[in-house]
């Protein structure tokens, strides 16, 4: 039972942890350069065409995992999340808005299908800003501001947005990774 209480007690001091560091602006002490103007999107392998098609999350590898005691061991923020999560899409239109899909598994029938939101590319495409929008219907979370994601990799199939510290535990970092719909 207490390895339990302490796995709920760590579900949600990671959860929140994970989401306010970025909530608060994680990369606040980095300079924010505009977007380039001279990058309008033209070109096919430009970070702009390749983000802008609908990505499904597939993975947020903690590294190193974080250790709890006791054989308890989180090493994918995945595990924590609700299944009903897991099947939600985002599409980042070029205009710097996204769609944000629920998909068929709604974690609250009430909830709307889709929601609209703000991002933008930051520091010469390094990071990644999304509105608290995004990262709530992600996660289930109220995230009440912008989260700030350092990008990690970009392909024409695959996004890693990555956090390079977690609040209460500094040596530990997630990224997540979103796989092309």
């Amino acid at each position: 039972m207490f390895i339990y209480s302490l796995l709920m007690n760590a579900k949600s001091i990671v959860t929140k942890s994970l989401f306010y560091a970025a909530a608060i602006g994680f990369f606040a002490l980095s300079s924010c350069e505009p977007e380039d103007p001279a990058n309008n999107g033209d070109d096919l392998n430009s970070n702009l065409n390749k983000i802008n098609k609908t990505w499904v999350f597939h993975s947020a590898p903690i590294n190193p995992p974080i250790d709890f005691g006791g054989g308890s061991v989180l090493s994918d923020y995945k595990t924590l999340m609700q299944a009903c999560n897991l099947d939600n899409s985002i599409l980042f239109n070029k205009g710097n808005t996204y769609l944000f899909n629920e998909g068929l598994s709604k974690c609250d029938p009430a909830a709307k299908d889709t929601m609209q939101g703000v991002w933008k590319f930051l520091n010469n495409e390094s990071v990644v800003m999304v509105d608290g929008k995004l990262a709530t219907g992600l996660t289930g979370i109220s995230v009440p501001t912008n989260v700030y994601f350092r990008l990690a990799k970009l392909t024409q199939d695959s996004l890693f947005l990555a956090m390079d510290t977690i609040p209460d535990f500094p040596s530990n970092k997630v990224t997540f990774k979103f796989i092309r719909q």
